[in-house]
């Protein structure tokens, strides 16, 4: 029998899973005795309500061997049961064979027995020469690795400062150990291993466990989520990380009025040097803020007695928690550094992590919290150590990412405790307002940002570009924006970006984003697509191989060294590397190579701009394809289901391109009227030029038959010339198409009925209009009229919406003519903003 734990403080021994079967007898006979056994300690300790029928059946299909090894470790079988019930929602959710869910828990049982065996390890290695790594590695997410021992070794081979051990149960993660699971020679074991590699050992608590009632995340919840609900648990916890000598242990503090039981795990580690900390989390009944997270805090050391404080009590930052509770990093960050250096310099560890915000996420994610690479920029957590250090915080990093570390993550974090500071946080700041001083304000460098002392910071101390990068960061990660694939597809393709390709997308973004800003103070997800879209081919990564090869359809072949595109010339194309591989030069410089598969060029073919690099075959024979503007034309033109992917995403995202373009657009008219006084006659001729620019002629509109534009409409209503139609800021009430005459859309400076009016289309029979306000479920954007006497078919909302859920060949053809004609649109009112910024450039 395992030894039992000695008692600390007020608590209890622990019944151990062996003492509660031995105890029980055999007089039911032995796989009774142990099914009731674990259901009861399953209940009792870990609130999980095992059923006895489920245990009989995990028995009944799993081999002799493994059977009976169960009676000298029936927590092996009790977490069978909980992984053979979870196996659904997680490890097993794309799975529908029951053999299949049999054949897992049997390799997980086999895998525990045989690895996780007291006493056993793996040799110990020596560290490698040369200096640490200031960076400890987490076993949060590991799945490869059941023995702790060699975890350990891992760690030291590495060459890193320690190890954080997660303590728990994870549905999709059996590798992860209970504490009960850690026998006395375990511990020993871990302990002796650990001082000998001079490695630092921290503990996470539990803090997934069995879900219930229902073991699937989308009707029960996770058991120790709280760790006030399962106290038992959390208190041998802390005997766990004092046996083995632990630096630190970790709680997440997920709720107030806790304090009291809080407390009382920092005073079981007293008379030892383990620090007790408590980490800010998210997704929580009440929003973390830094504000919420340290009056907590204060609340818990209030509770304690000032040397157990000292000694025993700490912090555990994480800025990826506070991303998602929608604060910050550096601002909560700069928080947590002033609280602990005013508390007396309060002992702060930090969980560096990337996430992109609470952001829209699906199975088997489960959570927002996705754990990125810590070299990431979704949370530039280089930045948030150095504030740190620069506050005179001393802070210890545990890199709690999925994937494995690599010696970009190293260094990225080895780098921020290391480097040279020769200024202070304030000293930081105050050249920040020097180099702020004389910015031009946008979208992303507003007022407030300015002034803000932590962003002050970023720019004392990376410069003001680097600000205006990490506010695009912070933009990309608004909680109401994007889903989690997106924002880290989108973060990291903009991250990996050359320099002056950042540079150049960002400051067209923020022209072009700063009229809607001025205006509304947010940008919102539909302002993203200029973002979005212009990175790394957004709109096709959701493709085939085979489909992009057809999209990309004319090819040419390269020898090596040749051009495909010249950095400065202008195009209207974008391309996809079939075979072969090409560089990408910017000024000279070597900055990216491109493999067979990937994307380049797409912002020239949505945005009248110079190629911001050249682009140069590698080795003979490299295939090309090139999809220009007339392409996408012709393939929304075919409305092949094929390229429904593309389509839907253009759909989606257009009406919000054309809502900022027509911004942009009036924001120059204003300019310019400004500039000539009440010169109609210069109005006149830019409004000729617009006319002129949306005559887009037949060839360029999808058309409906008169049968196909019957199944559209649900009514006619007929309109004199002059009529308004709908007014800029009215509530969308349904899709309009022009059965005879003729009609023009248009702006206005302001809302009133006499503000100078913008002319932005003239629409002709056969087309649409008023379906960008249905897509986006935003006020009408401009003001309908007619120019002639019109027949209008009208289409309400609700049909509307049922027509393109519909999923018909007609539904597509819409889609793909709705996107036809805002493509256009855009494109032409970019040419015409073009024209008119040149004009406002010559007068000035």
């Amino acid at each position: 029998m395992l030894e039992k734990e000695k008692c600390r403080g007020d608590a209890v021994a622990v019944l151990t899973l062996l003492e509660r079967v031995e105890s029980m007898g055999d007089e039911r006979g032995e796989d009774e005795t142990l099914v009731q056994a674990a259901c009861t300690h399953s209940r009792e300790k870990f609130h999980y309500a095992l059923s006895p029928a489920t245990a009989r059946h995990v028995l009944s299909v799993l081999p002799d061997d493994i059977r009976r090894a169960f009676r000298e470790r029936p927590f092996v079988f009790l977490k069978a049961c909980w992984i053979y019930d979870h196996a659904p929602g997680f490890l097993a959710y794309d799975k529908s064979d029951e053999s299949a869910r049999e054949s897992l828990v049997t390799d997980i049982c086999r895998r525990l027995l045989r690895e996780v065996a007291a006493g056993r390890g793996g040799a110990v290695a020596s560290r490698p020469a040369g200096p640490m790594w200031r960076v400890r590695q987490t076993t949060f997410w590991g799945r490869d690795d059941f023995d702790p021992t060699r975890l350990l070794t891992r760690c030291a081979a590495m060459n890193l400062e320690g190890l954080e051990i997660g303590v728990d149960f994870h549905p999709f993660n059996p590798a992860r150990l209970l504490p009960e699971e850690f026998s006395p020679a375990m511990r020993r074991q871990l302990r002796d291993v650990a001082a000998t590699l001079n490695l630092a050992i921290d503990i996470h608590s539990p803090i997934i466990g069995p879900y219930s009632p229902v073991p699937i995340p989308a009707g029960g919840s996770q058991n120790f989520y709280a760790p006030v609900a399962a106290m038992e648990l959390q208190l041998e916890t802390v005997d766990l990380a004092v046996d083995l000598g632990a630096e630190a242990l970790v709680f997440h503090l997920v709720s107030s009025g806790c304090q009291e039981d809080m407390a009382r795990l920092v005073r079981r580690a007293e008379g030892s040097d383990l620090r007790v900390t408590f980490e800010n989390y998210c997704q929580t009944p009440e929003l973390q803020s830094s504000a919420w997270f340290l009056a907590r805090l204060d609340e818990i050391l209030e509770l304690l007695p000032p040397d157990v404080a000292a000694r025993n009590f700490g912090v555990t930052l994480d800025s990826g928690h506070m991303n998602i509770e929608g604060e910050d990093p550096i601002v909560a960050a700069v928080e947590v550094g002033e609280w602990c250096r005013s508390r007396g310099d309060v002992y702060l560890r930090m969980h560096a992590t990337d996430n992109y915000g609470l952001l829209l996420f699906s199975p088997p994610a489960f959570s927002a919290d996705v754990h990125g690479s810590v070299s990431g920029r979704g949370i530039d957590n280089p930045l948030v150590i150095q504030v740190l250090r620069s506050l005179g915080v001393p802070v210890r990093v545990v890199a709690e990412q999925i994937k494995p570390l690599t010696e970009a993550d190293l260094q990225a974090i080895h780098t921020a405790q290391t480097c040279d500071l020769p200024l202070d946080y304030e000293g930081y700041a105050a050249r920040g307002v020097e180099r702020l001083a004389s910015i031009e304000l946008g979208a992303f460098l507003k007022v407030e940002t300015i002034r803000s002392k932590p962003h002050q910071f970023i720019a004392g101390i990376a410069g003001v570009q680097a600000l205006r990068e990490y506010m695009v960061f912070r933009t990309i990660q608004d909680k109401k924006h994007l889903s989690v694939d997106e924002a880290m597809r989108i973060s990291t393709e903009f991250m990996q970006m050359g320099e002056v390709l950042r540079n150049e997308l960002t400051t067209y973004i923020d022209d072009l984003l700063m009229p809607v800003q001025a205006e509304s103070g947010i940008i919102e997800k539909s302002q993203l697509d200029l973002i979005c879209q212009n990175i790394n081919g957004a709109l096709f990564w959701t493709m085939s191989s085979d489909l992009m090869s057809q999209i990309f359809a004319d090819d040419a072949t390269y020898s090596a060294g040749m051009a495909v595109c010249r950095q400065g010339e202008s195009g209207d194309r974008m391309y996809f590397v079939k075979t072969g591989s090409a560089g990408v030069f910017i000024n000279g410089d070597r900055v990216a190579t491109l493999n067979a598969g990937e994307i380049f060029g797409e912002i020239t073919l949505f945005y009248n701009i110079c190629r911001s690099a050249t682009v140069v075959a590698e080795c003979d024979g490299t295939v090309v394809g090139a999809l220009d503007r007339k392409g996408l034309e012709h393939l929304l033109k075919e409305s092949d289901h094929g390229a429904f992917d593309m389509v839907f995403r253009l759909y989606q995202t257009l009406p919000a391109r054309l809502r900022n373009m027509n911004d942009k657009y009036s924001a120059a008219i204003q300019t310019l009227e400004m500039m000539r006084g009440d010169s109609r006659k210069a109005i006149a001729d830019v409004d000729e030029m617009a006319r002129a620019s949306f005559d887009m002629g037949p060839e360029m509109l999808v058309r409906l038959s008169p049968g196909e534009a019957r199944q559209m409409y649900e009514e006619v209503i007929e309109y004199d010339e002059g009529a308004t139609i709908f007014r800029k800021g009215d509530e969308a009430d349904g899709l309009y198409l022009v059965l005879k005459g003729s009609l023009a859309i248009f702006s206005q400076h302001d809302a009133s009925d006499n503000g100078r009016e913008i002319l932005l289309s003239e629409l002709q029979e056969g087309e649409f209009f008023g379906e960008i306000s249905l897509i986006d479920g935003k006020q009408r954007s401009a003001t309908a009229r007619t120019l002639s006497p019109c027949r209008i078919g009208f289409m309400s909302r609700d049909g509307f919406d049922r027509f393109i859920n519909s999923g018909t060949s007609l539904a597509l053809r819409f889609m793909s003519h709705v996107c036809l004609l805002l493509f256009r649109r855009i494109l032409r009112l970019d040419g015409v903003y073009s024209r008119v910024k040149a004009e406002i450039q010559a007068g000035s």
